[in-house]
């Protein structure tokens, strides 16, 4: 027998379709030619509990929760890693190990990536399977793609690096993980998490509510003229040249009396233009939408928040409306141009208010949307050809919002006129931009709210005009002016989905050139699936909480991540995490040289913490327990 071990039930079903159906159980199908498709729930095993590793003499907790959390017993490092079967999965995990007894062959059926790859080879490994194993390597479920993946089956040894380098990443976050939250909440006196994946976004929401707060604003000064020629005039801003007297640091104009000099030798002289740029120009139809893509414009129009973003786009794709949710990506495979007509048919039968939108679309143009080499695990988030009743306000949004991001990419793109000008006046510059739409194309499907919200938000004092059509040494006169006072503005606060969104991109955030490049090329902190899990986790112990539409810190979140150490706090260790992924994954490096600088480094963390006194506020409420499974104790082995 031949079994296919699926990362899910979706693309165990996918994969039967395609190799043919002859029966289905609750755990498994069998299909013809002796071939038969199981499944996994994501991963199904997880690392022991540091109680497993502890020695017997260690005393239990008074109310039986697990042994005590001693200093004397850290850092806790295994010598043979274990694995435990996690509850839920007990039942599935029990068919895969029978069908397993009697498999010729194994094909591992896991998403193309990392984690995809070690969540079936731990399983082969946790039941020491001894057939051959084969690798299926596809990254989207349409019957096409499948039937070719069926068809070109790889060696599954090819991926051992990928294997490695995702386990050892799981290993690293829980020796960090594990250690430093039994080393913070001791040292302490109450329960502080620490780990990569939660600190590093902790810190951000920190240090932006920090600034924010210690922020001073300083006055500055827009300077505006009036010019003429004809009939027609436009305003203009004066643009300071760099160097000269009375700017700041970022070129802002902060003496009052010399703008007003400025001001009055404008009125006074002659003007002229110095450069007129007329072009039509086009704004290509915007990608499709990632998780992170969904969860920012979901935050910035209604103030959803991430985790309420994901359980809804999971419940429409349980519906079968939409594609799947935990993707970072924003391409969508060529093959599924063939659906086109039928996703077309489902969103105008689903979305009432795209119906008209449906029947305009041209289901021939192609955008840059359709892209075989840049979809990834998962495709974009996009609607099925199903169609179906969205049950609440917040389906319908949400369904809408990806409904009309495909929508746009059966529009041509957005036609303007764009023009700039540029005049010289008594020695000084002046700008003028303006827009006049020719065109809305897909703009006419698609108009977020979030874009609004997104934009640079100043006290520029530009406003939308439509430019009169000039030459270059055209003369002109100046029939007013204006200095306008500003002041510097704080951040903004992160919202859920601002604060995803930083996540996604931690780069910026990172201070070290070689940093920055590292984590650019990554996936960022945690991954498409777990992010909003991770600020649900930090709500869930108190330190963030929402305010409107913000997240911010609270007294005992500041705390926490002021005695976390800025090596965990801050992107710099997952650039370290991701430059030595890759090497194990390259063959470069080996797991053990990885976790061996990973104990060295908690080493170091542990003997510093024991110098300092750490001081917490009183907890305001009963936190959740440290670990997921904080009591779960056995016997070493």
């Amino acid at each position: 027998m031949r079994l296919w071990i699926a990362e899910k039930p979706s693309v165990a079903r996918a994969i039967a379709n395609a190799l043919g159906i002859t029966s289905r159980d609750a755990n498994c199908i069998t299909c013809s030619n002796n071939n038969t498709v199981t499944w996994c729930f994501g991963h199904m095993l997880e690392l022991e509990s540091p109680d497993y590793y502890l020695s017997d003499d260690v005393p239990e907790k008074k109310n039986g929760n697990g042994k005590l959390w001693r200093m004397q017993d850290l850092p806790i490092v295994p010598a043979v890693w274990k694995h435990v079967v996690k509850k839920e999965a007990a039942a599935q995990l029990k068919m895969i190990k029978k069908l397993l007894s009697s498999a010729d062959e194994v094909v591992n059926c896991g998403d193309p990536d990392r984690e995809g790859q070690l969540l079936v080879d731990e399983i082969l490994e946790e039941y020491h399977c001894k057939a051959k194993v084969k690798r299926y390597w596809c990254n989207a479920v349409d019957d096409i793609s499948v039937r070719r993946a069926v068809a070109d089956l790889r060696d599954n040894s090819d991926y051992t690096g990928m294997r490695d380098a995702a386990r050892a990443r799981a290993c690293a976050d829980w020796l960090v993980g594990m250690n430093m939250t039994r080393t913070l909440t001791v040292a302490s006196g109450r329960l502080v998490t620490d780990g990569r994946v939660q600190s590093s976004p902790l810190n951000l929401v920190v240090e932006r509510d920090t600034a924010i707060e210690n922020f001073q604003p300083s006055p500055y000064f827009n300077l505006f003229a009036v010019f003429s020629s004809g009939g027609s005039s436009f305003r203009a801003k004066f643009v300071p040249e760099e160097g000269m007297a009375g700017l700041d640091a970022e070129g802002r104009l902060i003496d009052e009396a010399a703008a007003k000099n400025i001001a009055d030798a404008v009125k006074a002289g002659k003007a002229a233009v110095a450069g007129y740029e007329h072009a039509l120009k086009k704004s290509a139809q915007p990608l499709a939408l990632s998780l992170s893509d969904m969860q920012s414009e979901a935050s910035a129009r209604w103030g959803y928040g991430a985790e309420e973003v994901l359980n809804t786009v999971q419940a429409l794709y349980e519906k079968k409306l939409l594609s799947y949710p935990r993707t970072d990506c924003r391409y969508l495979p060529t093959v599924q141009q063939a659906d086109i007509g039928k996703v077309l048919s489902a969103i105008a039968g689903t979305a009432d208010s795209l119906k008209d939108a449906v029947k305009d679309a041209d289901s021939s143009i192609r955008t840059a949307v359709w892209n075989d080499s840049k979809t990834t695990a998962h495709h974009a988030i996009v609607p099925t050809s199903t169609s179906g009743t969205l049950g609440s306000e917040k389906e319908r949004n949400i369904y809408t919002l990806a409904a009309e991001r495909y929508l746009a990419q059966f529009y041509p793109a957005a036609e303007y006129y764009d023009t700039k000008i540029t005049v010289t006046a008594s020695g000084n510059k002046f700008t003028a931009s303006g827009k006049t739409p020719v065109k809305a194309g897909w703009q006419a499907v698609t108009k977020s709210a979030a874009a609004k919200d997104r934009e640079k938000d100043d006290d520029s004092g530009e406003e939308s005009q439509t430019l009169p059509e000039l030459m270059e040494g055209q003369s002109l006169t100046c029939s007013n002016t204006e200095v306008k006072t500003a002041k510097t503005k704080p951040p903004k606060r992160f919202t859920e989905g601002t604060l995803i969104r930083a996540m996604e991109n931690i780069a910026q955030y990172a201070d070290d050139p070689t940093s920055k490049k590292i984590l650019k090329d990554g996936d960022g902190i945690g991954t498409s699936a777990t992010r909003a899990g991770i600020i649900s986790e930090l709500k869930t112990r108190g330190f963030l909480e929402t305010q409107g539409k913000n997240i911010v810190s609270t007294e005992v979140g500041r705390a926490a991540a002021a005695a976390i150490s800025p090596r965990f706090r801050t992107p710099a260790l997952t650039a370290v995490f991701e430059k030595m992924m890759t090497e194990i994954e390259q063959g470069t490096k080996t797991i053990q040289i990885f976790i061996d600088s990973q104990v060295r480094v908690i080493r170091q963390e542990l003997d510093e913490l024991s110098r300092k006194k750490i001081t917490m506020p009183a907890e305001k409420r009963k936190p959740a327990g440290a670990m997921r499974r904080p009591g779960r104790t056995g016997k070493r082995k």
